[in-house]
Order: C-alpha cells, then sequence, then structure tokens
C-alpha cells in the first residue's frame, strides 16, 4: 500500500514508522510548504493541524485521493469537509481521537448517564 502522509510531525513520524514496519510504501510527506500531492497513494493519512483541513482535502480531493484524518479542532468546518468530499466522491474517514479507549469511555459515560437521569435529587 502507497501512503501520502499529510503532516509531518510527531504522529506523521509514528504513523511513517509503523507503515514501513508493515511493509507499506510511502508516497510522498506533505509537510508545510513541502511535498508532492501528486504522488500516487492509495491513502492519505492526515495528522496535520485545524486550519490545514480543509485545503488538504481540497488537494486530495483534486487527486481522487481517499484519506483518514486524525486531526483535532476542525469541526467547526465539518459541513464544508463533507460538501468538497461528497462532490468528490472521496473515501472519507475522520476522528479527532482513534483511542479505543477513549471510546470505551464515552460509551461507559452515556450508559451511566441514562441510567442516572431517572434518579431523583
Amino acid at each position: 500500500m502507497r501512503i501520502l502522509l499529510v503532516g509531518y510531525g510527531r504522529m506523521g513520524r509514528m504513523v511513517e514508522a509503523m507503515a514501513l514496519d508493515r511493509g507499506h510504501e510511502i508516497a510522498s510527506r506533505i509537510d508545510v510548504a513541502s511535498g508532492d500531492w501528486s504522488a500516487p497513494a492509495d491513502v492519505a493519512i492526515d495528522f496535520s493541524v485545524a486550519e490545514a483541513v480543509l485545503p488538504n482535502l481540497r488537494a486530495l480531493a483534486a487527486t481522487g485521493t481517499p484519506v483518514v484524518i486524525g486531526v483535532t479542532g476542525w469541526a467547526a468546518h465539518l459541513d464544508e469537509a463533507k460538501a468538497i468530499a461528497r462532490e468528490a466522491r472521496l473515501g472519507v474517514l475522520a476522528s479527532a481521537n482513534f483511542s479505543i479507549g477513549l471510546h470505551i469511555f464515552r460509551a461507559a459515560v452515556a450508559t451511566a448517564a441514562r441510567g442516572f437521569s431517572s434518579q431523583a435529587y
């Protein structure tokens, strides 16, 4: 699998190391003003910054490269991001936190909240 790394900070380097350990190829590393958006890739993995998500998504839409977004703080632009993806028929998986522990904790809190909501104080 060829991976386009978008954002080459700590998480980008971690994704690269794990991908290479598993035999994947890095198509290009996109960071600030460097990298090749046109490098053929099966998927892009974006761990950049919130203000870069929409421009990154537009660039990926132009190449038709599906993307996994692991950036926090850009939810205010979700509707625009959905429109870009829908228009380009682009596959997008986005989550501000991929930690399974966090998602289990959120589910447990939601269950507890439903149980406590019927209790009188």
